[in-house]
């Protein structure tokens, strides 16, 4: 299932829905509206997506793996934002045709100039993910995330970039103005960095090690 955290995005959450719609996507998808729920009222959704609401917002990395903590034995998992547009018809499909327990697959970021970032939206193997015990580093508020799978996908070589294309409508990738949300995601980016990188020195590198054992 995808996981889709949401705060105060309403009108982007609808976006995403129509263009999950005009793809011909049917993958499942679980909807975590984090507080103001009441912004969201009126929201028509596919019979193939659940909504929960929390009372309040706790990031998008807790409130991922919050999803994966109520739902801990799917087959796969995938992370996408409000903010990300799929565009390839069937891009669901063709991530899911590529991926095995144990490894990942993202699609093209059209925006993105760098092929060595995770930018597109990206699927998990169920056991892969149930082994890391998480689907983004439980470290930071926001960030990182990214990072640290692109550092399995190079040391594991299990990272497939299909050619299923997206957009990821950020600030930097298209000069639209911050909104609270983005504001508040990166209101404390350093220190969600150094965080991340102590969290690799603590815990992240040994856990990679373990990854690659199980890959044997």
């Amino acid at each position: 299932m995808f996981i889709v955290p949401t705060y105060k995005r309403p009108e982007r959450l609808k976006n995403l829905i129509q263009a999950y719609i005009n793809t011909k996507a049917v993958a499942p998808v679980y909807v975590l509206i984090q507080g103001n729920a009441e912004l969201y009222d009126g929201i028509e959704y596919p019979d193939t997506w659940t909504v929960e609401v929390l009372e309040d917002n706790i990031g998008l990395v807790a409130a991922t793996n919050l999803g994966f903590k109520k739902f801990p034995n799917e087959k796969w998992y995938g992370i996408m934002c409000d903010d990300q547009m799929p565009i390839t018809e069937r891009w669901d499909q063709t991530l899911l045709n590529l991926l095995t327990d144990w490894n990942m697959v993202s699609t093209d970021d059209t925006l993105n100039k760098n092929d060595w970032r995770m930018a597109g939206i990206p699927v998990f193997g169920g056991e892969f993910i149930r082994t890391c015990g998480f689907i983004m580093p439980p470290c930071t508020w926001h960030i990182c995330s990214d990072d640290w799978w692109e550092l399995v996908g190079k040391t594991c070589n299990n990272w497939i970039k299909s050619d299923a294309q997206s957009t990821h409508m950020t600030p930097e990738t298209t000069g639209i103005d911050p909104d609270e949300t983005y504001q508040t995601s990166y209101a404390d980016f350093s220190g969600q960095v150094s965080r991340y990188n102590q969290w690799l020195v603590d815990e992240g590198n040994n856990l990679l090690s373990k990854i690659q054992k199980q890959m044997l």
